[in-house]
């Protein structure tokens, strides 16, 4: 049952990022004043599709220095922390997918777990200037986090 709910909770994860997506684009569109995402199926919903695989068909590049296994693991486990997240977060009266006493713990861990994660993937590169990069993303997040 457990697996179930964690289920549900990632379709509608999914759905609901889709969704942003591409309410966010005809927003966009609108302010800017320009036709936007129509063009490709009906009313432009297979617009995030084609974004999806021109994403897949990108070339993949690893710089020469870097350390493979970071480099490579840091996209996948970026995306990790905020789907955990979502296994406590209630969503109504007994909608949890993960039922906790120590929740908000568990939540705030695993939000500010993902600074840790940018950090690591600048520092995979073995680049001064992706490290750099990395830590002024931490700084930024933290100061936000703070206020």
């Amino acid at each position: 049952m457990m697996f179930l709910k964690l289920g549900a909770v990632i379709v509608y994860i999914l759905v609901s990022a889709l969704w942003l997506v591409y309410m966010e684009r005809k927003v966009s569109a609108y302010m800017q004043c320009r036709i936007g995402p129509n063009r490709v199926g009906p009313l432009g919903l297979l617009q995030t599709t084609a974004d999806i695989g021109k994403l897949i068909s990108k070339e993949f590049i690893i710089p020469k220095n870097a350390d493979k296994k970071l480099f490579i693991l840091a996209p996948v486990l970026i995306f990790m922390p905020p789907l955990a997240v979502f296994a406590v977060a209630p969503f109504g009266q007994g909608m949890v997918a993960i039922d906790m006493n120590i929740g908000v713990y568990y939540f705030l861990a695993l939000a500010s777990l993902s600074t840790v994660i940018i950090w690591m993937a600048g520092w995979s590169s073995n680049n001064k200037y992706s490290l750099l990069g990395g830590m002024r993303v931490v700084a930024r997040w933290s100061a936000m986090k703070c206020r």
